[in-house]
Formats: structure tokens, C-alpha cells, sequence
């Protein structure tokens, strides 16, 4: 990997970890990713906002990938789908943020209750109880 950029006739020496973008082989590198892998994560992602397209050419936005993988996986924390190659287009944020809405709209509308809530009101055996029910008896 060759860490030198030309620029206006002189070479200039950047450390690939300061570099803004990677070419996929740099990524790879970088990374830790086969070349393989991470050419189908960009396949599976082509409008991703961590990638800059330069014709027919992937470069790789290094901080935004960071995040990407660490939400995402691929050896990283919360990684579990990336096992088995696995790289939703959906961050676990989104999910969290659905599933809420979800629970609240079924609160809403009274599928998911509270008994302690006025208004509402246990059955009518579970009324008649002096003390609470144990299984082991009759």
C-alpha cells in the first residue's frame, strides 16, 4: 500500500488514518475486510453515504465507514448479523425507533393495557382473592 499522493508534481506522504477517503484496497487494509467482503458490502449499499463514487470507482469516507461499521458490524460491537453476512440497510436506531412507535400506537388504542389504570379491572376471580394464588393449591 503506497501512502503517498501526488500532488502538483511532488509527492506528498499521508498517513492512511489521516486520509478523508480510502480506495478499497486502502479500506481493505485499513479495515481489516477482504477485498471480496467489502466490495459486497459497497454492492449492497451503492448509494451509502459513506462511499464517493468516482465513475465506475468506490472511494471509502474512513470516519463515516467507522460509524458504519460499528452500527453495522463486521467485527465490530452490536456485529451480530454481520456473522453471517448480513449488513442491513437499516441502522439498529431505526428499529428501536419503529418498534416504539408501534408500542405506543398499540397503547393507544387499548391492546396493550395497564390493569392498574382506572377504568380497568381485573377478572372476577382474580377479585374474589384474599391473598395471591399459588399454584400448589386447590
Amino acid at each position: 500500500m503506497d501512502d503517498k499522493m501526488e500532488s502538483r508534481g511532488r509527492k506528498v506522504d499521508i498517513p492512511v488514518w489521516e486520509k478523508y477517503m480510502l480506495s478499497t484496497e486502502e479500506a481493505s487494509d485499513y479495515f481489516h475486510i477482504g477485498i471480496n467482503k467489502l466490495r459486497r458490502i459497497i454492492s449492497l449499499n451503492p448509494t451509502a453515504e459513506w462511499i464517493l463514487w468516482n465513475g465506475s470507482h468506490a472511494y471509502i469516507k474512513r470516519r463515516i465507514f467507522e460509524q458504519f461499521r460499528f452500527h453495522h458490524g463486521d467485527g465490530s460491537p452490536g456485529g451480530v448479523l454481520a456473522l453471517f453476512d448480513v449488513f442491513p440497510a437499516v441502522t439498529q436506531n431505526l428499529v428501536v425507533q419503529l418498534l416504539n412507535q408501534v408500542l405506543t400506537f398499540l397503547g393507544l388504542i387499548g391492546v396493550i393495557v395497564d390493569p392498574t389504570t382506572a377504568g380497568l379491572e381485573d377478572s372476577d376471580r382474580a377479585m374474589g382473592y384474599s391473598e395471591p394464588w399459588e399454584d400448589d393449591r386447590e
